[in-house]
């Protein structure tokens, strides 16, 4: 494998991750991101003093973290179309923020946006507790409580700035000598048999390649883009489920899936 000197290099969430751990092992130059104070412009382009932007970056937490805990708790009965937005709104009413304050937080409440590649005005509070996953220093404050040796002494996400040759190259070492790669091979239809009827059997998966060829496996795991699961649902035999074909239909390209 050639060297590695750009793209992620990042290990993100950081509790029992198997990442790290080997990271450790090898030997990584790991570097734990400090936090440093926000600097926070208003909307007419002003610089906010230290304080101002501190108050104002630590309410947006604050609200989010209350977002994750409602949105877990009462995602049920949470209307589709309530978005994060709207409980910021109300959250900074509930608060008796007054409204000129109250306006500035909402600027800065709209920088969770970059977080997750989109404004916060469609973002779901129904589905939020989902962005959960996504870890840092403010939203996983237990990250320095847990037993875990390998994460104990992060504050959150970790920095390789060694690169991830090393790791990969483990990785890859690993599992080459019992892979066999099929590469410029194009796959025209994914295949799932029922099982049989015998105790022991599973369901089998066929692939069929734009050659003819045909491959059986036990189990397959699929990446493909969205363009491509939107143009291409008949590949699948039998047909995919109805509610992930409706998720397919409908769901659009953020800025920050990959």
């Amino acid at each position: 494998m050639s060297d590695i000197r750009s793209g992620p290099n990042w290990i993100h969430g950081l509790k029992e991750n198997p990442i790290l751990k080997l990271a450790e092992e090898l030997g990584e130059t790991l570097f734990d991101v400090p936090e440093v104070p926000p600097s926070i412009y208003d909307q007419a382009g002003s610089l906010l003093s230290k304080e101002d932007g501190r108050y104002c970056s630590g309410l947006m937490w604050e609200i989010i973290e209350e977002a994750f805990k409602y949105s877990d708790k009462e995602s049920s009965s949470i209307p589709q179309n309530q978005s994060l937005l709207d409980f910021f709104k109300l959250r900074l009413r509930d608060k008796e923020i007054p409204d000129a304050l109250a306006e500035r937080v909402l600027q800065v409440c709209r920088s969770w946006g970059d977080y997750i590649g989109g404004d916060i005005d469609r973002q779901s509070l129904k589905y939020f507790w989902l962005e959960e996953t996504i870890d840092g220093g403010k939203l996983f404050q237990w990250v320095s409580e847990l037993s875990d040796p390998y994460s104990q002494h992060y504050s959150g996400n970790v920095f390789v700035a060694s690169t991830y040759k090393a790791i990969l190259d483990r990785i890859v070492n690993n599992t080459l000598p019992k892979a066999k790669i099929h590469l410029s091979t194009k796959v025209t239809s994914i295949t799932s048999h029922p099982p049989t009827s015998k105790p022991s059997a599973t369901s089998q998966i066929t692939i069929t390649t734009s050659t003819n060829q045909t491959f059986s496996f036990d189990a397959v795991v699929m990446t493909a883009p969205l363009g491509y699961l939107k143009r291409n649902t008949t590949t699948f035999h039998p047909p995919l489920p109805p509610r992930l074909l409706t998720a397919i239909t409908n769901i659009s390209y953020g800025a920050l899936e990959k």
